[in-house]
């Protein structure tokens, strides 16, 4: 894996998309072979491609070597042209201690709210902003204590990982 250019991460103006950065520096430029569309780093590659219509267009991998196992993530994008287009991205996932009680309890979380028939781009939404700090009426009108998620979730931002 190489050295990333400045031009190479994005920042938290693109959403889903926060705290990217390209797995190799030779990703780009970029290429699409069926209209020849050219993208010069990561940041014109999102602002010239379209999402996917299926979701956000990230997709976790865990790619074995001799090295080990290494998660990445690819990043689907279309081409104005229709084409689909791919980039492989490094894992933003916190695996300390911490982030992984995170994770488990996200998934509990999310478990109860299933349950009770809450629909999953609303849960994903409340869990969000429960991560990033703030109050969730619904939890807290369903009466779910999401006090210890919260906490560690905090904690993890403390430590500068992406959530």
């Amino acid at each position: 894996m190489g050295s990333l250019f400045l031009s190479d991460s994005v920042k938290s103006s693109q959403g889903s998309y926060k705290g990217l950065h390209i797995l190799r520096k030779n990703a780009f430029p970029k290429q699409c072979v069926c209209c020849g569309n050219l993208f010069k780093h990561l940041k014109e590659f999102l602002k010239n491609t379209q999402q996917v219509s299926t979701g956000s267009g990230l997709m976790e991998y865990k790619i074995s070597s001799c090295l080990g196992c290494t998660q990445v993530v690819a990043l689907y994008r279309n081409c104005v042209c229709g084409s689909t287009l791919l980039v492989f991205c490094k894992c933003r996932r916190n695996t300390s201690s911490l982030g992984l009680r995170r994770k488990e309890l996200f998934g509990q979380m999310w478990e109860q709210l299933k349950e009770r028939g809450i629909s999953h781009p609303l849960i994903r939404n409340e869990l969000l902003r429960v991560v990033h700090g703030k109050q969730s009426k619904l939890l807290t009108n369903l009466g779910i204590d999401y006090s210890e998620f919260q906490k560690i979730a905090h904690a993890c931002v403390k430590q500068q990982f992406i959530v």
